[in-house]
């Protein structure tokens, strides 16, 4: 496991660009947050390229900032779970369009009634939902199928019917027959007709 603090010196240094700013920020000597880098170099290779007046990442000290992003992302959400209910914040919610048209209202009222807390409302077809849950663009979505991802915990918390609209008389027993008819493209369509 990679020592914390060296993380933090990486992430410094890589903000900063400079050793002699990190350390000051830091409160920790030139040579400490050379010792730092170091250590992590001989555990992951080259990070950094010294320039005369700044550094450069090198493409392994980019994925190491990425995970120390990643790592502080995931202290602040421990701190907010270990801390008890936050009494404001942004809660990013994304669903599909049409559970949204529902949702939305409800979501703007609730709101009203809170005003420390921002809502970031998103509508988009089930794909783009899940993905933009696992790269924690929200912070909770709304599907209409249950996921299989394992990264994903899941919950049914509702049921809604799906209405099939057609001309009065036509008569739709197989999926060959809405193709006659037309068929508006939908981004769910394709899970729509594994379904019928």
């Amino acid at each position: 496991m990679l020592n914390p603090q060296w993380l933090r010196t990486f992430a410094a240094l890589a903000e900063l660009g400079n050793f002699t700013r990190a350390a000051e920020r830091l409160d920790l000597t030139q040579a400490a947050v050379s010792q730092h880098l170091h250590r992590l170099e001989d555990a992951l290779g080259l990070l950094v390229i010294r320039r005369p007046r700044a550094i450069e990442l090198t493409p392994a000290g980019r994925a190491l900032l990425d995970y120390c992003e990643a790592m502080e992302q995931a202290r602040r959400r421990l701190d907010a779970r270990v801390s008890g209910p936050a009494e404001a914040g942004e809660i990013g919610l994304i669903t599909p369009e049409s559970i949204g048209l529902a949702l939305f209202p409800l979501m703007l009222d609730w709101q009203a009634q809170h005003p420390p807390w921002k809502i970031r409302y998103c509508f988009a077809p089930d794909p783009e939902v899940l993905d933009a849950v696992l790269t924690n663009r929200y912070d909770l979505g709304i599907v209409t199928l249950k996921p299989d991802d394992t990264r994903l915990t899941a919950r049914k918390f509702m049921q809604e019917p799906l209405e099939l609209v057609v001309p009065a008389g036509a008569k739709v027993r197989a999926w060959s027959h809405l193709e006659t008819l037309g068929f508006i493209d939908h981004p769910d369509e394709r899970r729509w007709r594994i379904a019928c």
